[in-house]
């Protein structure tokens, strides 16, 4: 996660690609379909795609599309789930790189969904960050969520709130004062086990 913002950090042009349908671009090796096979009222039936849903989708997915981005030998654009986002220097550069990833979709039959893509922007929202050259900030969506969160009042409910904010830990500035909390606590609750 830390190395994809940092390559992205350095680019002034994004592009995020939305790839339609998105684990419906690989297909199951015939001997495996009956592996993914399912009853409905009209008998057994089996994908011959790899369906939603599936544990390891999003995995094997994310693994194809690596694998076709590497084929090309593509060091402006990463993978994300079902983003392809595509960052450049310049403005030229990134009608250049958009062209050669269109090809490559192209080419080897990757669909993109228009109405989720999103064009040569200075600035994008993306996991939960926004970045722009140089810069990348927590998304204030997100920052205004956390600010609005009920104070934990047990161990679990501390712990669901740590994890909904650790992403952002590397963002806050300058020291925590001792003793200071920013929610109140009873400390025989909050013993940890």
């Amino acid at each position: 996660m830390d190395s994809l913002l940092d390559k992205l950090a350095r680019a002034k042009f994004f592009t995020t690609l939305d790839l339609a349908s998105g684990y419906w671009h690989v297909p199951i090796h015939p001997k495996d379909t009956e592996k993914l096979a399912f009853c409905t009222n009209f008998g057994l039936c089996e994908w011959c795609r790899l369906p939603f849903g599936f544990k390891v989708a999003p995995a094997i997915f994310n693994r194809l599309i690596r694998r076709i981005l590497t084929k090309y030998k593509i060091d402006f654009a990463c993978i994300y789930f079902d983003d392809i986002i595509v960052f450049s220097s310049s403005e030229k550069e990134h009608w250049n790189h958009l062209k050669t990833i269109f090809d490559i979709c192209r080419k080897e039959n990757i669909k993109l969904k228009l109405s989720k893509c999103v064009f040569a922007q200075t600035k994008i929202n993306f996991l939960g960050f926004e970045i722009e050259e140089g810069k990348v900030t927590p998304n204030n969506t997100n920052i205004d969520i956390i600010k609005k969160l009920n104070p934990p009042n047990n161990v679990k409910e501390l712990q669901r709130f740590l994890g909904s904010i650790n992403m952002y830990h590397k963002f806050v500035g300058g020291k925590v004062r001792s003793g200071y909390l920013p929610f109140r606590t009873n400390a025989n609750e909050m013993q940890v086990r």
